[in-house]
């Protein structure tokens, strides 16, 4: 199956879904008492759309223990992602795509070199399997960067139950998660 007969799917499955807040309470419980958060110092996290798993009780619960937080800000016009520091006070806007992104002066950008094995990064996507295979949404933006931090940091895959499929068709570049956190 291709790629793209799989996101529409996908997108179909999401729209007839309704257990978002219910999902999103569940992810975040797993999240926060997994040790992979407990014994990270930074998180790499994402801003949920509406048909993502939302992890914002983990950014919010990250940034309340002294945890470092980081959320991507895309270049749509140069096919990139960064991603920048949130704090309390952080202010986010509207971004490339309808995501949240850090607003006005960006601040502090996450460097990738300083990744080890306290960094969690939080990954979302269209579909993923058990054993790590990730579907993102086809902008390649994920694809471009998970390969800066593989063998450094931990990365996971955050999917709802019906993203969670038997398998994906994969290419050379694609990075399997760590592990994937279900909700």
């Amino acid at each position: 199956m291709i790629k793209s007969k799989i996101r529409g799917q996908m997108r179909i499955l999401a729209a007839e879904f309704n257990g978002y807040r219910r999902a999103a309470s569940k992810i975040s419980r797993k999240i926060i008492c997994s040790q992979q958060f407990k014994k990270s110092d930074t998180v790499l996290a994402y801003m949920a759309l509406p048909d993502e798993a939302d992890i914002s009780k983990v950014i919010k619960k990250a940034i309340k223990v002294g945890k470092s937080v980081y959320i991507p800000k895309v270049f749509a016009e140069t096919g990139r992602m960064e991603f920048f520091r949130l704090t309390e006070i952080t202010r986010t806007e509207s971004g490339a795509f309808g995501i949240q992104e850090p607003a006005g002066k960006i601040g502090t950008e996450f460097q990738p070199q300083n990744a080890d094995s306290r960094t969690l990064v939080l990954v979302p996507g269209r579909a993923f399997t058990k054993s790590g295979k990730r579907l993102g949404r086809g902008g390649g933006f994920y694809d471009k960067y998970l390969p800066l931090l593989k063998n450094k940091a931990r990365i996971a895959g955050v999917c709802l139950q019906f993203q969670l499929v038997d398998d994906l068709p994969a290419d050379e570049h694609d990075i399997r998660m760590d592990f994937i956190f279900l909700g």
